[in-house]
């Protein structure tokens, strides 16, 4: 066999050549007697008979249970690289494998026992270049097996070697060699050694996982053939005309007679002799059992066998020896030392069995004297041996001698006696005695002796399509039966059915369809009584109706949507006897098309006089016709196609009017005569020339029962379709079966089956599907999906299934075999496969190839059978007859036209006479008085079986449409003036013709391409452009692709004599290329156009700079989406600015025949054949460029994707540099203002609403309970959250409405939007408005099913059950999440990127089922799909795609909830009480701190103030508690001091009192018994709410400490928390002393994972290091003295070592610090993201002496001032400086309302960012005084005054970034604040700043021109050394155009060069250098 071709192509190509029943005998069932028996089959023979003598097959693969483990002592491993055969019968019968890898060689001291390994690998390599050498010069030979080589390497190995410079034999191949059987290598020719080596040790080693044997039987059991087992062969005579051979089988002698036999037993070699044995002992032969020739005997006299055993011993004591396999060397090397073992092997660890392997000499060396010599050895290694438990004698490796082989033992062998006598030879002989040669050698032998490779079989033959049938495949379908009480009726007409079953107690009420949607849910049904009821309501009204007056015969249109209202329209036309004609509903909105063109001439032919239909589409009829009448208004409106002027009538309003009516008073009409039309049905395809065949009552009910009775459908028949209704299969060969066997049907629409192919599976999966039905391009749908979903269906149960027909469209055998491979492991079948052929002129059905036992049968060419012929059959005749002389053929694989004779057949056509004459009424000469009909196809008849090979009539079927040529090459004429009319021809040409000319085809197209052939007039220029434009004008009329067009001189094309193309002939000359071709003239030449940047827009647009033509490279997938929307744009007339790549094509209303001519295009753009099915299922436009990307990186791998040799004008990737103006960017400089001002009013107005709002609704509660003051306090408090909560609906609506509608730019991923463009203000504005209210407001929605809707409103596209615990998910309409998707706190989920200089989207899509770690970062073009697994703190890259992994185990002990978390009514329900009561306790908090100064001062309560404090304490934040008082009050305090120092003390108090309240209830709700979800979500919320408004300014103090300990953490001293997150559990940490948790590190107590709320104790011991960013996860233990780097995870259950330094999050990097020994650092599992430089640097920084411990301990004063002095700096201080920067903007805001009498709304927004820039100052002003200026590499400790101070002002920066400045960021103004706080920042271009971490230490911040700093980077200017406490300090440089990602941390030191990156959730070490790519 040719081992690079696979095998199945191989035997593909050929044919048997003897007839396919010649009784063929194998003797031995070996591997090369079953090889051979495989190949027999693959060529289609039929009988074969194998004799095997012992008990099971598998010869010297022999495999044996011991102790419940299996053992191979024969053949055991196989190469993966080497054994082609092998594994391709491993596939065939799924054979499981398992790799060897843990396998030890080596070489074992037989005294001593002590083992060395051996260079195997290298052993190898050194002759790997001589078996090249080799394998080249016999590449061509024409030889099999060792006569190939036998010539070039018979020499002896020692002298072969020398002749070719090689000393000898590497040892391990030797003793490879040696140690297999193979004898002694100087012994041997060197050919035999070739052959080892070429097989041995290439690639990974495999072993059978359950023997090998297991294969051997599989195959044995699977193969088509006669297994004799326990069979002696006692006698084999042969002669010229067979053989006979006496077999004895349990005492039973019988005589077999055989036309040829195969020899793959030891029968020749009775005169052969024992290797190393005396020259005089033979082989030991009783009898001479083989009628042996002189040549024979001869050639068989010269041949050695080695007597070689395999001993299984039980040993005690050598346990020790690891799995693998051992050489004795001195053994292998000495042959004086025959009866030693030359090699022992160990199978499995932890046992003591051990195999050995001996050689004998067949005289003194046997059986038990090898035994004796093994437990020698064994003894003498130190082992005892327990027991022998068995050895084996094979007589192994026939060989020749070097001589002999000189002497042509070879030549004479297979060109003497190979054939001779009727007799062949295979096996070790002949192959070499390695299991792959065996195998490969009887293939090839076989192929070479009863095959040839013509390409016409010299007679008719079939064969299987699977010649191993495995269990699976031969289980037979079960049979159905009868429901109980039911008996099947014979009743004459589908109506009488109807009302059997419908009438009938069992079935009355018994669901006979029911109609699911895409999820599978069923949206309709009809019971049988339903569906009888309803057609009797139609049927009235039909007959009844006056507008218009509808009679008995009349003709009326079925014009419907997939669904029930279909059917029951039908049985309603069926009861009036109206003749119903079904139709294909045309999009409605469509302007002209195929389909509506059909419509208008079926109306015409048959007198139609009504249209019947549904409400719903009639409407959207007359809205599509309205858009079409304005959208042509002007135009030529004649050539277009229009619904007919016929009256509407709604069947489905009829229906539910009926509901309540009583039909008693209907008439029964009477059934119909048989003869009678029933309905008419068009053929499918045809436009102009429409074909309505009139089918009748009995002719339709003869159909429907003989496909009952085929299918074998009963009343338990479960039907699954997704047919169309409309058409033969989908309604006869479906609805109409399922109801005349009284069964059932689930329905759905062909739509749905396109968009979710594996639905199918699904259904009939889930509803127990008995029956189903498609065409051959359903299952290769199907294929594609299962093949790239097949993780997905373990579910699957297709075992119910008793019948699947493939039939519609020639079936492709590669489809079938692949789909019956992949859907056996769910139970199908092959048996159930039902390939069928039907035709629409005999209603639909013909025959099928089922229900008689058999396999699935090819004929020559691979056609399938598709059905039994029996010419007794009353019920279907089929002839095949010759389309010229019109006489039947009656001898087998005669090709000719099918004819079929049948009572199903239809009467003709309507109102087409002459042509329904010419079809349906035929006779044959010697069959008269049966009429035929004519099919048109062509076939033969092999064996009384079926295969359909061709057409004969004008009719294509390609990718599943019928394509009628006449209809085409009428399109073809009028696309170009150039062509000459009634010259054209339209053929199908066979996929193999057009790819071996290179012509691709996309899947799914039927093995046909469309081919046009047509003349050009004289003297007319011919251009490229007039193929494209057949090309075009082909896929809009008639929605196909043409695969080529041919342009040919006139008066050349193929004609009859009367002037008719002879499309045969064309399609031979295209074959042959003899078509006299014109020469096609260049078309002209388009020059690449520039791309510019557009500062009005962003957008780069077309420029007219030309230049070089780049070489030619892969197309983009941003080239791909930009050809994506011009191409919707230039169909529908859409902007490409107003195109979403989100959305799909037909959501733009491009119908079917829009997308193929969308395909058309796009295959011609990407110079790759696509398939319309792919264009049409893809979800949005993104997903189809995806697509296209990844097929060109498969269809074109030569093109490199590498654009670094294309000149940069035309490089798509190049980033444009610009130059603005000082005007322009002052101009948009001003805008950010003016959208600053934009902002506010978003914000602030919902807010004002809602105080407003408040304020009314309580000075109205008040009138009603006048006389009861205290409830008007009750009911502000009640309501003041109320207020709140209405402010977060209303400011969600606010943005969508007024930001996103207004402000939304184009999310284009082409798009690239400069910063100083108006695009980027609008986008930034409605950026910044979506993330302010959703830090302020969404983020207290956190966990609730409200955050899934406020994301919604946002643009966000979400599934069901999604649970949202984050508030960062940027640009929403970007973001796309499927169903039960779980998002934990903290995940960044960014669309967007903002780099030098330019904007950037992406859009993200997140697959159900998904679930994201807590803080994990999810960047722009990100596509995670189903079921994958982000952890915690990683990152997914731009345009990532994370696939889902195999399953995760944390080794946690998690708490799951009971309650699971996804939406339902009671979760909204605690979603909106938990959130109403954390405003309530903020507002209670409020009412008592006002109640303490009431007291104090002795003020009395005041209503005003009482609801102010009341809705300012439930707000809180500060802008909208001001936004409050302004609303409410009309005076503000004269002083500002006093202003000042009240604002302060009010919040300061609030917030104290705040803490208390949050730490009693969370305890209270902690104490109380039952914890449910409920109560501890609640818990994390509120104390969720307590940090973020007021504990969080608390963070780095004595104080916070104390806060978490309320909560019920454990704190020891001295420890230094900085700002971490708010802990949702805190009772649930336990931190050491001396413990120091960085800025912004996150201890994760429980988060919500996929599989409920996850939680965990988290310990940190005493004097550890928690970096910045760094994540600890529940279940985490960190010991004393650990570092845990920045931007680092201790996963969860995971223990963190003492002394240990941890870096990384994935895998930590760690370095060992001992106490000890400072210097004792070691490295391992490095995170594959950083560096060991990075871990070694931070090892240095980070590095303890031995002297010093690593603590915090602070002195009492210095504990004082953390206790007391720091907290109230850090609240009091910001607090003071933001009301004094308030007081002016509120007191001029106050005057203006109540002086001017001017309104509060206008003057609101203007406060805020008036007092915002107040308080920005006020911020800079503090930050000189109390900081001033830092120095680069000062260092200072960490509870000095310095850092106290600097955390003071740390705490006023983020106040007032709370305030407004984190409005700024991103903008112009941000930066200017930057600059005014120290930092060096290039103003004039380009520089952006999108995160207040770059603010930390902002004098050691630089950035120059085009730097970029992403969302929540952190600038690090300083550093915790751990050396006694110290911080030191250091410069951050960013380069020009340096960029920064987000969430990313820069310690000091930090230097990014020009253009260079520090990629999203990056660290960048201390002084690292960031450098360019």
């Amino acid at each position: 066999m040719d081992l690079e071709i696979p095998i199945e192509d191989q035997f593909s190509k050929l044919h048997p050549s003897l007839p396919e029943n010649t009784r063929i005998g194998i003797v031995g069932a070996g591997p090369s007697g079953l090889s051979a028996a495989y190949a027999l089959a693959r060529l289609g023979y039929k009988n074969i008979t194998v004799l095997e003598k012992h008990h099971t097959v598998g010869g010297m693969c022999e495999s044996v249970e011991i102790e419940g483990k299996v053992y191979d002592l024969g053949g055991q491993v196989l190469a993966a690289n080497s054994a082609p055969v092998i594994f391709h019968l491993a596939r065939e019968t799924a054979s499981e494998l398992e790799e060897l890898d843990s396998h030890k060689l080596a070489v074992i001291d037989h005294s001593t026992g002590k083992y060395q390994d051996i260079k195997i690998a290298d052993d190898y390599v050194s002759v790997m270049s001589l078996t090249l050498e080799i394998q080249e010069k016999v590449k061509n030979c024409n030889r099999i097996g060792v006569h190939a080589v036998s010539d070039i390497a018979s020499d002896l190995t020692p002298e072969y070697l020398k002749h070719h410079e090689l000393k000898s034999v590497p040892k391990s191949v030797a003793y490879g060699y040696t140690a297999s059987g193979y004898g002694f290598t100087q012994d041997m020719p060197y050919a035999y050694l070739h052959e080892f080596t070429r097989t041995s040790m290439a690639g990974k080693i495999r072993r059978f996982k359950n023997g090998y044997t297991s294969l051997w039987q599989k195959i044995a059991e699977s193969l088509p053939l006669k297994l004799c087992c326990n069979t002696e062969v006692l006698a084999i005579r042969r002669n010229s005309d067979g053989v006979t051979v006496k077999t004895k089988s349990l005492n039973k002698v019988e005589t077999l007679e055989f036309d040829k036999i195969i020899i793959s037993g030891s029968f020749p070699l009775k005169y052969g002799r024992t290797y190393r044995s005396f020259p005089s002992t033979c082989i030991e032969r009783e009898t001479e059992v083989m009628d042996a020739s002189d040549l024979e005997k001869e050639l068989f006299s010269k041949v050695e066998t080695n007597d070689y055993y395999t001993t299984v011993i039980k040993i005690n004591g050598l346990e020790h020896l690891p799995v693998g396999f051992y050489y004795f060397g001195e053994y292998m090397e000495d042959p004086s030392t025959i009866g030693h073992p030359v090699a022992m092997q160990k199978f499995y660890a932890g046992s003591n069995i051990f195999l050995f392997w001996s050689y004998g000499n067949s005289v003194d060396i046997k059986g038990q004297a090898v035994t004796e010599l093994a437990i020698k050895t064994i003894e003498a290694m130190g082992g005892e041996v327990e027991n022998v438990i068995l050895q084996r004698r094979f007589m192994y490796f026939p060989h020749v001698g070097s001589q002999d082989m000189k002497d042509g033992f070879y030549e004479k062998l297979e060109s003497k006696l190979q054939g001779s006598r009727n007799t062949y030879y295979v096996g070790g002989l002949m192959a070499f005695e390695l299991t792959e040669r065996n195998s490969s050698y009887a293939m090839a032998l076989i192929c070479k002796n009863f095959a040839h490779s013509n390409d016409l079989p010299i007679f008719p033959y079939t064969k299987n399509l699977f010649p191993l049938q495995t269990e699976c495949q031969k289980k037979n379908p079960k049979e159905l039966g009868e429901l109980e009480e039911v008996q099947f009726p014979n009743l004459p007409t589908l109506n009488s059915y109807l009302k059997h079953w419908g009438t009938h107690p069992i079935t009355q009420n018994r669901i006979l369809y029911s109609w699911i949607n895409e999820e599978g849910a069923p949206v309709s049904q009809r019971t049988y009584g339903e569906l009888c009821f309803n057609s009797s309501c139609i049927a009235h009204k039909l007959v009844t109706t006056q507008k218009p007056v509808i009679k008995p015969g009349d003709k009326v249109l079925l014009v419907y949507v997939p669904g029930l209202d279909f059917i029951d329209a039908f049985f309603g036309c069926l009861r009036a006897k109206v003749i119903p004609v079904p139709i294909l509903p045309p999009d409605p909105m469509q302007r002209n098309g195929q389909s509506l063109k059909q419509i208008e001439n079926i109306a015409k032919s048959c007198s139609i006089v009504a249209i019947l239909s549904t409400v719903a589409y009639h409407s959207a009829v007359r809205a599509g016709s309205l858009k079409n009448l304005i959208s042509f208004v002007g135009k030529n409106e004649k050539s277009l196609a229009r619904w007919p002027n016929l009256p509407w009538l709604h069947t489905d309003t009829w229906v539910k009017k009926s509901k309540s009516m009583v039909l008693e008073h209907l008439d029964e009409q009477g059934e119909p005569e048989p003869g009678d039309i029933c309905f008419l049905q068009f053929t499918s395809g045809s436009t102009s020339d429409a074909k309505g065949v009139m089918i009748t009552h009995g002719g339709l009910i003869h159909n429907v029962k003989l496909m009952r009775r085929r299918y074998k459908s009963t009343s338990r028949t479960m039907l699954v379709s997704w047919l169309p209704q409309y058409h033969d299969m989908g309604l006869i060969g479906g609805l109409f079966t399922s109801l005349v066997s009284g069964g059932s049907a689930v329905l759905f629409s062909p739509m749905t089956f396109i968009k979710k192919p594996l639905l199918w599976l699904e259904v009939m999966s889930k509803y127990r599907a008995t029956h189903s039905a498609g065409p051959n391009f359903a299952f290769e749908l199907m294929i594609r999906r299962l093949e790239s979903d097949k993780d997905k269906l373990h579910n699957l149960d297709l075992s119910s299934l008793t019948f699947l027909m493939v039939a519609a469209e020639p079936v492709r055998p590669k489809t079938l075999k692949r789909f019956v491979e992949l859907t056996s492991p769910f139970g199908l079948s092959e048996k159930v496969m039902a390939p069928g052929y039907g035709l629409a002129e005999n209603c639909v059905f013909v025959c099928c190839a089922y229900g008689e036992g058999k396999p699935i049968i090819l004929d020559w060419q691979g056609r399938v059978c598709c059905g039994y012929v029996n010419h007794e059959d009353a019920d279907i005749d089929i002839r095949i007859i010759d389309p010229e002389t019109l006489e039947e053929l009656q001898e087998d694989g005669k090709e000719g036209e099918i004819w079929i004779s049948s009572p199903s057949a239809g009467i003709g056509y309507w109102g087409r006479e002459e042509l329904s004459l010419k079809t349906f009424r035929n006779e044959l000469q010697n069959l008269p008085g049966r009429s035929y009909t004519r099919t048109g196809d062509l076939g033969r008849i092999i064996d009384q079986k079926l295969f359909i090979t061709g057409r004969i009539k004008d009719l294509i079927i390609v990718a599943g449409r019928n394509i009628y040529s006449a209809d085409v090459e009428k399109t073809v004429e009028t696309s170009s003036d150039i062509l000459r009319p009634g010259c054209c021809a339209v053929v199908g040409v066979p996929e193999e013709i057009l790819s071996a000319k290179g012509i691709s085809t996309p899947d799914g197209s039927d093995q046909v391409g469309l081919v046009v052939i047509a003349e050009v007039r004289d003297g007319k220029p011919v251009t490229k452009d007039v193929i494209e434009k057949i090309k075009t004008r082909v896929v809009e009329e008639h929605g196909v692709n043409v695969a080529s067009v041919k342009l040919i001189k006139p008066r050349t094309i193929s004609k009859t004599t009367s002037g008719k193309i002879k499309r045969f002939e064309c399609v031979k000359q295209f074959s042959d290329e003899t078509l006299n071709l014109i020469p096609i003239g260049p078309t002209p030449v388009l020059r690449k156009k520039s791309l510019l940047s557009s500062f009005t827009t962003g957008m780069l647009r077309e420029g007219k700079t030309p230049g070089p033509l780049a070489p030619r490279k892969r197309i983009s997938k941003n080239e791909i989406v930009e050809f994506l929307k011009g191409l919707i744009s230039e169909q529908t007339g859409i902007s490409v600015n107003n195109i979403s790549i989100t959305d799909n094509l037909t959501s733009y209303g491009i119908d079917s025949i829009g997308v193929v001519k969308a395909t058309q295009k796009l295959s011609d753009f990407l110079a790759t054949p696509i398939s319309a099915i792919d264009v049409f299922t893809a979800s949005c436009i993104l997903e189809l460029a995806n697509f296209c990307e990844d097929l060109l990186s498969k269809s074109q791998p030569q093109l490199t994707s590498n654009s670094s040799n294309v000149p940069e004008a035309q490089n798509g990737s190049t980033e444009f540099i610009v130059e603005v103006s000082k005007s322009w960017r002052f101009g948009i400089r001003v805008l950010q203002f003016l959208s600053l001002i934009y902002i506010s009013i978003i914000l602030v107005s919902p807010a004002y609403l809602s105080v407003t709002t408040y304020l009314n609704f309580t000075l109205s509660a008040s009138k009603w309970i006048n006389g009861f003051p205290w409830l008007h306090y009750l009911i502000s408090l009640t309501f003041a959250p109320v207020a709140w909560i209405l402010c977060m609906a209303s400011t969600c609506i606010c943005i969508s409405l007024f930001g996103s509608s207004f402000l939304g730019p184009n999310y284009d991923p082409t798009s690239e939007i400069s910063i100083y463009s108006m695009d980027f203000v609008k986008w930034w504005t409605l950026y910044k408005a979506q993330e302010i209210s959703s830090r302020v407001l969404a983020v207290h929605l956190r966990g609730t099913v409200f955050l899934k809707c406020w994301f919604e409103m946002l643009g966000a596209r979400i599934g069901s059950s999604v649970l949202l615990d984050t508030v960062d998910i940027t640009d929403p309409s970007l973001v796309s999440i499927g169903d039960e998707v779980t998002i934990a706190e903290g995940v960044l989920v960014q669309s967007h990127e903002v780099k030098n200089g330019i904007l950037r989207f992406h859009p993200i899509r997140i697959g159900k089922c998904s679930s994201i770690g807590p803080y994990a970062v999810i960047q722009k073009g990100s596509v995670i799909e189903e079921g994958a697994e982000i952890q915690a703190l990683q990152k997914v890259g731009p345009d990532q795609h994370v696939f889902k992994p195999a399953k995760l185990d944390n080794g946690i002990k998690k708490t799951e909830l009971s309650v699971n978390i996804r939406k339902t009514q009671y979760d909204i329900i605690n979603h909106f009480m938990g959130i109403y009561l954390v405003g309530f306790l903020s507002s209670l908090a409020a009412i008592i701190s006002y109640f303490l100064y009431t007291r104090f001062s002795n003020q009395p309560l005041s209503p005003q103030h009482f609801s102010f404090v009341c809705i300012g304490g439930a707000f809180h934040w500060i802008p909208f508690t001001i936004v409050a008082y302004a609303t409410m009050f009309s005076e503000v305090s004269s002083n500002p001091i006093t202003f000042a120092i009240s604002f302060t003390s009010a919040y300061l108090l609030h917030g104290f009192i705040l803490i208390i309240l949050t730490t009693a209830f969370t305890r209270l709700l902690k104490t109380s018994q039952n914890q449910t979800q409920f109560k501890t979500w609640l818990r994390c919320q509120v104390t969720t709410s307590c940090h973020l408004r007021c504990a969080k300014l608390l963070s780095g103090t004595e104080a916070f400490c104390i806060y978490l300990r309320l909560l019920g953490a454990k704190i020891g001293k001295h420890c230094s928390i900085r700002a971490i997150n708010s802990v949702s559990c805190p009772e649930l940490m336990s931190i050491g002393s001396g413990v120091h948790l960085g800025d912004f590190s996150r201890i994760i107590t429980g988060f919500h994972y996929s599989s409920g709320f996850v939680s965990g104790k988290i310990e940190i011991q005493d004097n550890s290091v928690i970096g910045s960013q760094s994540v600890v996860l529940p279940g985490s233990l960190v010991q004393k003295n650990v570092i845990l780097g920045a931007l680092s995870v201790a996963q969860m259950n995971s223990t963190l070592q003492e002394g240990g330094v941890y870096i990384g999050s994935k895998s930590q990097a760690v370095i060992r610090n001992s106490v000890k020994n400072a210097c004792d650092e070691w490295i391992k599992d490095i995170d594959n993201n950083i560096s060991k430089k990075k871990v070694v640097d931070l090892a240095a920084g980070l590095h303890k002496n031995d002297s010093q411990k690593l603590t915090l301990t602070r002195t009492w004063f210095q504990t004082f001032s953390a206790l007391f002095t720091q907290p109230l700096l850090q609240t009091v201080l910001p607090h003071m400086v933001l009301g004094l920067a308030v007081f002016a903007p509120l007191n001029c805001v106050v005057y203006l309302k109540s002086a001017k009498k001017l309104q509060i709304y206008w003057l609101l927004p203007l406060f805020w960012v008036q007092s915002g820039a107040l308080a920005s100052l006020a911020c800079v002003i503090a930050k000189w005084v109390l900081v001033g200026r830092k120095k680069a590499g000062e260092r200072v400790g960490i509870w000095s005054e310095r850092i106290t101070l600097d955390s003071t002002w740390q705490a006023i920066r983020t106040l007032v970034g709370e305030y407004f400045m984190d409005m700024t960021s991103g903008s112009f103004w941000f930066v200017v604040w930057m600059k005014m706080m120290g930092a060096d920042v290039d103003m004039e271009d380009a520089v952006y700043v999108d995160s207040m971490g770059a603010l930390l230490n902002p004098e050691m911040v630089k950035i120059e021109r085009r730097g970029c700093v992403g969302r929540e980077a952190l600038l690090f200017g300083h550093v915790y050394e751990g050396e006694g406490g110290m911080v030191k300090f250091g410069e951050i440089k960013i380069g020009e155009d340096g960029f920064v990602g987000s969430r990313a941390v820069a310690m000091p030191g930090v230097q990014l060069e020009n253009g260079s990156n520090l990629c999203s959730l990056s660290l960048a070490m201390k002084e690292e250098i960031i450098r360019s790519c």
